[in-house]
């Protein structure tokens, strides 16, 4: 791989609960995780428009396709690169149009959760630790 070109790095961008085996939100409590070399992490919409998401190893052009679309007040589980890895950047588009919506944010080593908010003006990202954060995970 050619780190000096972030464009052409990986990206993992997975669906968590399923590359964890999880057929249900309660299989987590009851299953040991398995060691499957991605991060978890937890992107949340609170806004009450949807948006559309992608996850890049890049900042600007060309602009990733959007990959998953979070409707208003919906929360996903994605399994991403390791801290480890490349950097990732999350970017947030109004679906209806596909026009990208304020800069991307990059994925932080020392959060876990991501948090869209929706302004007046503008839509940015709030980042969290949730109890029993480790940025291995």
């Amino acid at each position: 791989m050619d780190w000096s070109k972030p464009a052409t790095a990986y990206s993992i961008v997975r669906d968590w609960n399923k590359a964890q085996g999880y057929s249900d939100v309660s299989d987590e409590v009851a299953y040991v995780r398995r060691d499957i070399n991605i991060r978890h992490i937890c992107i949340e919409n609170s806004s009450e428009r949807p948006f559309g998401i992608a996850l890049a190893t890049y900042k600007g052009h060309p602009l990733p396709e959007i990959q998953f679309i979070l409707r208003g007040g919906q929360t996903r589980d994605v399994g991403v690169n390791t801290i480890e890895g490349p950097l990732q950047y999350i970017y947030i588009y109004d679906p209806l149009n596909n026009k990208l919506l304020g800069e991307p944010a990059a994925l932080r080593s020392n959060a876990q959760s991501y948090v869209i908010r929706d302004g007046v003006n503008k839509v940015w990202i709030n980042y969290f630790k949730t109890a029993g954060f480790n940025a291995a995970h």
